[in-house]
């Protein structure tokens, strides 16, 4: 995905959703087939272009099985 259709998908968003839900990605493992919610941060490289890196402090230990556990 290129960053202008990114862009794009998050202006559609309202302004309320995008203040109060992290950024994050959903990566399955296709041997396990677990899913697991990784946290993202938006950083720039020297250039400034943007990329974004995982966030250790928000992804540790988290999965999509413990997420549904916790919720109810």
């Amino acid at each position: 995905m290129l960053w202008s259709t990114l862009y794009n998908k998050i202006g559609k968003q309202p302004l309320r959703i995008m203040q109060r839900n992290q950024v994050y990605a959903i990566l399955e493992n296709p041997k396990t087939h677990q899913k697991e919610k990784v946290f993202l941060l938006l950083k720039y490289d020297t250039s400034g272009h943007p990329y974004f890196v995982r966030d250790f402090e928000k992804t540790e230990g988290r999965s999509m099985k413990n997420e549904r556990r916790n919720k109810g």
